[in-house]
């Protein structure tokens, strides 16, 4: 998922989302990140399998350094 990204600068950002049904909904960015991360990251929160949880207020921290 992040084979492909450039970073000028450490990035350092928390995604939050809800599950419904195991499936993500309702994802945010808190902190510093770029638009390569966001979709990386998007794309290997979609890609956990979560069963059929619903939960809401989820958060995986993430860093990245250079």
């Amino acid at each position: 998922f992040l084979g492909n990204i450039y970073l000028s600068r450490p990035l350092e950002f928390i995604a939050e989302f809800d599950l419904v049904n195991g499936e993500p909904i309702d994802l945010e960015f808190v902190g510093s990140s770029n638009r390569d991360t966001r979709k990386a990251v998007t794309k290997y929160i979609n890609a956990i399998d979560f069963g059929t949880e619903t939960i809401k207020g989820c958060k995986i921290p993430f860093k990245f350094t250079l």
